[in-house]
């Protein structure tokens, strides 16, 4: 869990609401939610009290444990929703969820019931000894670089580099580290799957 910044205060401040307020409407405590997301209820309780801002791992375990995609517990509820299967948007500041080592736009927030999940992700860590515990979640991913170098390091291949244009595919329960290689900050469409 990393701590809530200043600037986004309001957002998170809507998130924990919309939990707690989708909570509620289910009819599920916190420790049955808690359960069903398969997160410690004392995490839940700090989530919605804004005291902690959830992880993309956590992202993906709540809103499994609500039974719905992750762009539509994102969704702010002040936006008008599509009524048919056509989004259009680009990559903004609305949504976006800043973590140490990226920074992940969510793209077609509103469209419901995808099979997969869109961002646009900017990976803003140059050195993989800097990155901490590496990231492992419970989906199929896709990375297509659309600018600057990549350097994809995981537990069972060799690290690969990408440039712009080219794209990798993996299992993202694979421990694994996206690296900016060079000064320059990669930024990559980033599209996954929940299993």
């Amino acid at each position: 869990m990393i701590k809530l910044k200043e600037k986004h205060i309001q957002e998170h401040s809507e998130l924990a609401e919309r939990i707690h307020r989708w909570r509620i409407d289910k009819k599920l405590s916190q420790q049955e939610l808690a359960l069903k997301s398969n997160i410690g209820r004392s995490t839940l309780s700090k989530i919605e009290n804004e005291q902690l801002s959830p992880t993309f791992e956590i992202l993906l375990k709540i809103s499994r444990g609500f039974g719905v995609d992750v762009s539509t517990l994102l969704a702010s509820d002040k936006k008008n929703s599509f009524a048919g299967r056509v989004c259009v948007d680009q990559p903004n500041d609305q949504n976006v969820l800043e973590y140490k080592n990226n920074k992940m736009f969510p793209l077609a927030a509103q469209l419901k019931g995808k099979s997969f999940e869109c961002f646009v992700v900017e990976f803003n860590c140059f050195r993989v000894e800097e990155f901490g515990e590496w990231n492992e979640h419970n989906t199929e991913d896709f990375l297509y670089v659309l600018s600057g170098e990549l350097e994809f390091h995981n537990e069972a291949y060799d690290t690969i580099h990408l440039t712009e244009g080219q794209s990798v595919s993996f299992d993202g329960s694979m421990p694994h580290a996206c690296i900016s290689k060079g000064n320059i900050v990669c930024k990559c469409l980033y599209v996954f799957a929940n299993k």
